[in-house]
């Protein structure tokens, strides 16, 4: 497994391996089982396996979310090289923002960003949207892949794709859980052993509501649902059923529907969704 800082370096290992298959996955380190899944997924659609690790500070909304974020750096090198991939990308903000934070350019807007945790976190998604435009520029692989589990993401950078021309394929990977049904993520270890316990209702409600789903309720199924999480002891951002191409509301023709759902436990901001086809 090859470690590499440097941004020149990283484009020439790219360049060596110009006649593979290379897939890359985006993470910011802490890994868990959920990566453990992209990045198996990864190695069956390449032959070569890229991971960045950046925990990017321009996609945090306060400063003291980013000093907290777990760095278990040496630790994902240990897990990487057991699941063999070929490269980890590690480099610092210098190597991403060259030019410095203030002088990164904006990114192709779209609608969607301004929604659902768009609204919630001001920025987050242009963040997200330049550093993963940044390791595109820097890492031209075949195909990336991104977790289902951040779904409004998932479509951002979809769009971000098209609008700049990238040769990338974006590969959804579904979403992974633990057995009681809590969907990994790095933010799942802020909570308390009390917390965790009732984590797992947000997915439990999330599959009440597509279990009682049916076009002409939807607006009584989230209203339902916010008050079934609030009596577990969440505080509620959102709770929606929308079009799950664009997000936009359902109607009786919507083919393809996403439950997505933003919920705070205590200090611990949880998110999760879930897709299914109109019945």
């Amino acid at each position: 497994m090859i470690i590499i800082h440097n941004s020149d370096q990283m484009q020439c290992q790219m360049h060596s391996w110009q006649s593979d298959q290379v897939i890359l996955v985006p993470t910011m380190g802490n890994l868990h089982r959920g990566h453990q899944q992209l990045i198996q997924h990864a190695q069956s659609l390449g032959n070569r396996t890229v991971v960045s690790i950046f925990v990017n500070p321009i996609q945090f909304n306060q400063a003291s979310d980013y000093e907290r974020y777990p760095r278990t750096f040496e630790a994902d090198l240990q897990h990487l090289e057991k699941m063999h991939v070929d490269a980890v990308f590690a480099p610092d903000e210098s190597q991403i923002y060259p030019d410095g934070i203030s002088n990164t350019l904006a990114m192709p807007a779209t609608p969607l960003a301004n929604e659902f945790c768009g609204r919630h976190r001001p920025g987050h998604f242009s963040g997200v949207c330049a550093v993963v435009a940044r390791l595109f520029e820097i890492i031209p692989a075949h195909s990336a892949v991104f977790g289902e589990k951040d779904f409004q993401q998932l479509l951002i950078i979809q769009h971000l794709v098209k609008a700049l021309g990238y040769p990338i394929n974006i590969v959804p990977v579904e979403t992974q859980r633990e057995s009681d049904g809590l969907a990994y993520s790095s933010r799942n270890q802020y909570l308390t052993q009390e917390q965790r316990r009732t984590a797992p209702w947000l997915y439990k409600i999330l599959t009440r509501a597509q279990c009682n789903y049916t076009a002409s309720n939807s607006q009584e199924i989230q209203a339902e649902s916010v008050k079934l999480l609030e009596e577990h002891g969440f505080k509620v951002e959102y709770f929606n059923l929308c079009d799950a191409s664009d997000l936009t509301p359902i109607h009786a023709h919507t083919q393809r529907i996403v439950i997505l759902c933003a919920a705070w436990l205590g200090q611990t901001r949880l998110i999760d969704n879930i897709l299914f086809e109109n019945p």
